[in-house]
Formats: structure tokens, C-alpha cells, sequence
């Protein structure tokens, strides 16, 4: 995803699409903003969420250990990478004219939210998101999210400002402006939906039972 520009100068793809997608974003990838959470608080959340970790070989190729309760899982090696909703809205904003985020997991939703939002109120540093903290960080944007049913869905800018200046994440020209935003952003709660298209992994939210439901992000860019 972050390495496009060999595939740009190979001609394989083109500067700009239609629409732009990225189904079920990575966690933990996207769900840490580094920008926000030192890298200190990122691993100790890491081991207390995911488990401990480990790079280890199988096979002869590269993987990540990690003991998730009383199971040992592997990932691939770049699984805990820590790239932030910040890189990703940035790629999307620069790939596409309209953008399409589905089957958001609730850990990776509420960081992407923070940095769409304008008031710095959504952008604690060094506090990660909890089921604890998060209604009395978002407030009234939390409650409102929280009571939408499946299909529903709801306009960001009707129940809090968007941010102005987004600052980017990735490399970019100088000639280019070091901010972007997005005019609009729509809310909908849910994976799967009657006449749209899904991810394999969207298929699967009704079966895992560690998962609360997930929502999908639909982003205009100025």
C-alpha cells in the first residue's frame, strides 16, 4: 500500500481512481496513530491487548510469534507495523476522488474518527482509547455513533466540526500544500449491506465473536 510509486513508475497504475478502497484496515496497523501515542504506550498496549510478540522464523521465512492467551498464533512478520490512520487517510485522499473505508474494526474506527474531527479534544496524547474513556472523550459524537442500528447511517460534520488542515503523513512535493482535508464524511454502522460490495473479511465479522460491529467510512476529499 505504501509503496506504490515502483508500480506508478512501472505504469501499472494510474495517479488517480474514481473511487479508492481499503476493506477491514489492518489492526493493529491502523489503530495506534502515531502521532498521538509514543511508541513506548504503542508496544505496552501491544502486550496487553494482543500478547506478548516475538519475531521468530517458520519454515525458514520471517513471522511474528504472539501468545494470545493460551494459544501461540502467527502473523506475518510486518503484522505490528504501526503505520496510523493518518497514512492511510492520506493515501486514500491522494488516490481517489471518493473514499471507501469497510468492515472498520471498533479499535481502528475510533482513531481514524479523532483525526477527521477539528477540536484537538479527540486527539488526547498518550492515552490510547478504551471502551472506558472513549464517551467521555467524544461525548456526544460517541452517543449518537453508539445508537445507530445496523444500515444506519449519519453525516460527521451534522454532530461535530471536520478538521480543517489534516497534515500528511506521507512524503509529498514541495510544491504540494502539506494539508488536505475531506467536505464530507458519512457514517454507517455495519459490514455487509444489501447491493454493495464486501470484503471476504466483512463476511466473517458475524462469526467472530471477539469483534464488536464494525462500521464503514465514506470520504469525500476537497
Amino acid at each position: 500500500m505504501f509503496d506504490l510509486g515502483k508500480l506508478d513508475q512501472a505504469g501499472k497504475i494510474l495517479p488517480r481512481y474514481t473511487i479508492a478502497t481499503c476493506w477491514a484496515p489492518a489492526t493493529p496497523t491502523f489503530a495506534y496513530e502515531p502521532t498521538r501515542l509514543s511508541d513506548h504506550i504503542i508496544i505496552q498496549e501491544l502486550k496487553q491487548t494482543k500478547g506478548a510478540f516475538r519475531q521468530t522464523n517458520f519454515s525458514g521465512e520471517p513471522a511474528l510469534e504472539v501468545q494470545h492467551g493460551d494459544r501461540t498464533l502467527l502473523f506475518p512478520v510486518w503484522k505490528f507495523e504501526i503505520r496510523g490512520p493518518l497514512a492511510l487517510l492520506d493515501l486514500l485522499a491522494r488516490r481517489g476522488f471518493l473514499c471507501v473505508l469497510g468492515a472498520i474494526d471498533t479499535q481502528v474506527f475510533w482513531e481514524i474518527l479523532a483525526q477527521l474531527l477539528d477540536d484537538s479534544r479527540y486527539r488526547p496524547k498518550n492515552q490510547p482509547f478504551t471502551s472506558e474513556n472513549l464517551p467521555t472523550i467524544f461525548g456526544e459524537i460517541f452517543e449518537r455513533l453508539s445508537h445507530l442500528t445496523l444500515g444506519e447511517t449519519l453525516i460527521l460534520s451534522d454532530c461535530g466540526s471536520l478538521r480543517r488542515e489534516i497534515p500528511r503523513a506521507l512524503p509529498f512535493h514541495p510544491r504540494q500544500d502539506p494539508f488536505y482535508k475531506f467536505r464530507s464524511v458519512q457514517v454507517r454502522r455495519g459490514a455487509i449491506f444489501s447491493g454493495l460490495p464486501a470484503s471476504s473479511t466483512a463476511r466473517r465479522f458475524a462469526g467472530m465473536v471477539e469483534e464488536s460491529c464494525p462500521w464503514m467510512l465514506v470520504l469525500v476529499p476537497e
